[in-house]
Formats: C-alpha cells, sequence, structure tokens
C-alpha cells in the first residue's frame, strides 16, 4: 500500500538521570513499559508525514539495537546472530522510509546539514586516563533515530499550537546580517570563495556542497556556525532557521532535557483535565532552560578542550608522533591562529618562530627580507611544542624548525 508504513515512537531517550532512578523508568527488553507516543503515517513513496497522532501508550520492548552494530547493517547488511529475521526485514524498511523521509524534508525545509565532525575525547574510565581522541560523523544509524525524533517534536509542536496549550519552543533565529557579511567578507579574502546570502538556506546549502574535500573543508564549515545565532527556548512558536520549521519543541527526551519533561507533563495535565501552567510561567521556565544550557555547553566544551590538551601533553612527554596538518585561521600581529582539524582544537604560532621578521599588512604576514607569506586560509604543517594550560592554549612550530 501507499500509505502502508507507520513508524512508532516512544518519547524516551537515553537515561542521564542517576542510575538508581533511570532503572526504573527506562525501557527495558522484554518487560512492558507506559510510553508517550507517535505514531506517525508516512507515504511509502514520497517519504512525506501524511498524518499523525500522540497517544498513551505502554509498549514492549523486544530486542536492544547498539548504533554500530545497526550502522554495519546498513553498510554491509551483516547483523549478529541474534537478530531474527523479522527484525532485519523492519530495520531495512525502516532505513528506507528514514533516507526518504530525510530526502522529502530537505526538499520541502530546505534545512541546513552541517556535516562537521566532532572530536570526542575517549576516557579509560576504569584508569581514570585519556586514552585517544575519536573523529565523530553523523552515520545513518543515527540520522535514523533522528528523522523520526525530529518528525515526533514537529507533531508535537504543532498540536501544541492548534490547541493553545502553553509550551516551550526550541527557535533558531535567521543569521544577523552583520554576522553574514563578516563571514562572506572571510570567505572572499582568506579562501577566495563566493559564498552567497547564507540568511538564505538554499544558498546556505549550495555553498556547503560547493566546499572543497580537504582541510579547509572543517575550518570553513566551523566559521560558519560561529556566524549563526545560538538555538535557545521561548514560550511562543518561532523560526527554526536550521530546521526550517516554525512549529517545534523538545519533546522526545523526558528523562534527558527538562525541556521535554515539561512539555510531557502539560500534555499529561491537558489530557487528564488538570489546570496548566500558564504561559507567563512558562516563558519563565525558557528563559532559565535556556541560560542553563549556554552554561553547560561552555563547561562542557571547556572541559574537553582541556583534557585534549592533556592528552596533548602526555603524548609530547612520551615522545609519540606530533606532526598535524593545519589551516591558518587568524593572522594576528603575534602570530598565527591555526585550525586543527585532526584534533578538534585551535593552537597558536608565536611569529618568532616562523623563522626571519614579517610585516602584518592586508591580513596576512609578510617576511621583510624573503618571499615567505602566511594569510587565512593556507595549510601549515606543524609540531606541538609545548602546552600553555595558564591560556588554555596549544604553542605549535612550524614543521622542520
Amino acid at each position: 500500500q501507499k500509505r502502508g508504513f507507520s513508524c512508532y515512537l516512544p518519547g524516551r531517550t537515553l537515561p542521564m538521570l542517576p542510575p538508581g532512578l533511570t532503572a526504573r523508568i527506562s525501557l527495558r527488553a522484554g518487560e512492558k513499559s507506559l510510553a508517550h507516543s507517535v505514531f506517525l503515517d508516512v507515504d511509502r513513496a514520497t517519504g512525506e508525514i501524511v498524518s499523525a497522532r500522540r497517544e498513551h501508550s505502554a509498549i514492549k520492548v523486544t530486542h536492544r539495537l547498539a548504533y554500530p552494530e545497526v550502522q554495519k547493517f546498513s553498510d554491509e547488511n551483516v547483523a549478529p546472530a541474534d537478530w531474527p529475521e523479522s527484525l532485519r526485514a523492519d530495520l531495512r524498511e525502516l532505513l528506507d522510509v528514514s533516507k526518504k523521509v530525510r530526502a522529502f524534508r530537505a526538499l520541502r525545509e530546505e534545512f541546513i546539514e552541517l556535516p562537521l565532525p566532532e572530536i570526542r575525547v575517549l576516557c579509560a574510565e576504569n584508569e581514570n586516563r585519556i586514552i585517544g581522541l575519536e573523529k565523530k560523523l553523523s552515520a545513518e544509524a543515527e540520522q535514523l533515530v533522528e528523522e523520526f525524533m525530529l518528525a515526533a517534536n514537529s507533531v508535537v509542536g504543532s498540536e501544541l499550537v492548534e490547541r493553545g496549550i502553553a509550551g516551550i519552543f526550541r527557535v533558531h533565529p535567521a543569521p544577523e546580517a552583520e554576522k553574514t557579511m563578516e563571514f562572506s567578507d572571510l570567505m572572499a579574502d582568506a579562501f577566495h570563495l563566493p559564498c552567497g546570502d547564507i540568511s538564505e538556506r538554499k544558498n546556505c546549502n549550495k555553498f556547503i556542497a560547493s566546499l572543497p574535500d580537504d582541510p579547509r573543508r572543517e575550518v570553513i564549515l566551523s566559521a560558519l556556525l560561529r556566524s549563526l545565532p545560538r538555538a535557545s527556548y521561548i514560550a511562543k512558536a518561532d523560526l527554526h532557521f536550521a530546521l526550517g520549521k516554525s512549529r517545534y519543541c523538545h519533546f522526545t527526551s523526558p528523562i534527558r532535557r527538562y525541556t521535554d519533561l515539561i512539555v510531557h507533563q502539560q500534555l499529561w495535565n491537558f489530557d487528564s483535565g488538570v489546570r496548566l501552567r500558564n504561559g507567563r510561567t512558562m516563558e519563565k521556565i525558557a528563559d532559565h532552560c535556556s541560560d542553563a544550557e549556554e552554561n553547560n555547553d561552555n563547561a562542557y566544551y571547556a572541559a574537553c578542550d582541556r583534557m585534549k590538551l592533556r592528552y596533548l601533553e602526555e603524548r609530547l612527554e612520551n615522545g609519540d608522533d606530533n606532526l598535524y596538518e593545519s589551516v591558518i585561521a587568524r593572522v594576528l600581529s603575534g602570530g598565527l591562529q591555526i585550525d586543527v582539524p585532526e584534533l578538534g582544537i585551535y593552537g597558536f604560532v608565536p611569529v618568532e618562530q616562523l623563522g626571519g621578521r614579517f610585516d602584518r599588512r592586508d591580513g596576512a604576514l609578510f617576511q621583510k627580507y624573503g618571499r615567505r607569506s602566511y594569510k587565512c586560509g593556507d595549510y601549515l604543517y606543524v609540531r606541538l611544542a609545548r602546552i600553555d594550560f595558564a591560556r588554555g592554549n596549544a604553542i605549535f612550530v612550524p614543521a622542520g624548525r
């Protein structure tokens, strides 16, 4: 049947609360659990979500899957021995449908796809030490879950608006004109790339698709990300620029995010005929959650950068190879700020380590008595010299010096 595929989504996510509590409220294989569900009816041919409904339900998880297993199944059609054929067939269909839903969403909403990898710090928890870094880029296994979570969040966001229920919405403003001009100038001056008007999602995606497949790509994507405003929470549905949505909330992670839990409570009270929180209360909660999220993000990234520096210091002390390919991100009178994509950090090359005397003009360094020059977008092979923990910086020198 053209519209014969229905997808069930429980309103649960990975536990982030104390283990004793999450053990009681998380989904467990082989046991019935209460859930808050969104059911989606998807057109098999086009990937369009043609109808949806939200219900309180009871479900039973029959099999728990891990992302690496699903990804291997997607890439190689290889599954663990304990996967029954019915599970394999359902997963094949889910993967196929999620791709079509994503393609339809790309066509209809023109969401911004920013394929910027995350450099994660790997720790040996029992030994309390850092064992390495891992580059993580979203793959089909993650996108399978992401697509249906986005759909469920959109369905619930629309229901809040249509029923007049005070909620908390996830919004992302369009880029500010000053920021887009700064980014456009940077691309033209440093990378000689025209980016067009990135305040239009279509132009933004066209620019991303045109980027060179080399280390400069990640540097440019990082700069693009910094030119966009932060997403936040407000009590009124509004634009989510990156997703191309106007009625979007967070619903699918009530164990992990407080905003999702508040939305669940509002919907439960509405369904039960209990008094709801009003719009003014939701505004206060939304403001608090936005501030708390920003503080949390800042602390998280600062901690990750600190751990990366500690890991690099250990490699330096152990005499491990520390040659890296970098891209000059900014030229200063005192030296070069470099982006090291392999490490996911910015570093600094002091001007005295470049050899000779340099003048800074037109946003670049030019050797006073020679032909060498350094400008944004140039490649530079470097070696780690030392870690400046006081300033939270990695100091590099050009390779060969």
